[in-house]
């Protein structure tokens, strides 16, 4: 019978391997117990999550305070001002939080967290964008009021989006400016091609004061080429709703 021998060298070399995944088993192993006897003694941390939640959820939401209290001396923010670098350890981790406002975002998000702008009269589709990428933009459209001056019209006038080739993801809701399209459907205007509301979406959105449409839309500073999966799932009659 044929045996590997086993030195002693390479046996340490194992442990030396396991060893970085063992202390962090053990650290967090031992935040558990200390986070648990802390939680019994003061009760579970409170926020704003635990009312919509309800106690449901109890162990999702001990766990989750557990993971930031278990990870909160680990936290460090590196912050690059002028030609400096300023690192600040902060005691939450830094995507904690209720909401966010401004341009700096976390990688994911959910699109039901968007919080869209509202004007007197129609915005035009940038105020939506949520994610710019390298030669591309993703906006949503989500449910929202309606322009609110007497005489707006809320349904997007027709145009052409002339340095971008548009695609249009209809999640779900009710899309005022288009007939025939449904949950799942899918629209694509090329660069420079003419498009906006079909016949009589115009007039009957006037007095419309909410929308409950949820859409994704990308505009790509690419020119897009359709796949053949895309052309056989292609509406060859699209356009022509267009007429009327």
């Amino acid at each position: 019978m044929n045996e590997l021998p086993l030195s002693p060298a390479s046996g340490a070399s194992v442990w030396m391997t396991l060893l970085p995944g063992l202390l962090a088993a053990a650290y967090f192993i031992g935040a558990l117990l200390v986070f648990s006897v802390v939680t019994l003694v003061r009760g579970l941390p409170r926020d704003a999550e635990v009312g919509p939640r309800g106690r449901t959820v109890i162990l999702g939401y001990y766990l989750r305070h557990y993971f930031f209290w278990a990870v909160r001396p680990l936290w460090a923010v590196v912050v690059k001002s002028g030609n400096r670098l300023v690192e600040m350890t902060l005691a939450h981790h830094p995507l904690d939080v209720v909401g966010w406002d401004g341009f700096y975002y976390p990688w994911a998000i959910s699109i039901h967290d968007f919080e869209a702008r509202v004007g007197r009269v129609h915005l035009p589709p940038p105020v939506h964008q949520v994610f710019e990428g390298d030669g591309f933009v993703v906006c949503s459209f989500v449910p929202r009021p309606l322009d609110f001056h007497p005489e707006a019209i809320p349904c997007p006038y027709p145009h052409a989006s002339v340095d971008v080739d548009e695609v249009l993801f209809y999640v779900r809701g009710e899309f005022t400016s288009r007939r025939g399209v449904g949950e799942g459907s899918i629209s694509f205007h090329p660069a420079g091609v003419m498009h906006g509301p079909h016949p009589g979406a115009y007039e009957g959105s006037i007095g419309a004061r909410t929308t409950n449409e949820l859409a994704v839309m990308l505009d790509c500073h690419r020119p897009l080429r359709p796949t053949s999966a895309a052309r056989g799932i292609e509406d060859p009659g699209y356009q022509a709703s267009f007429l009327g």
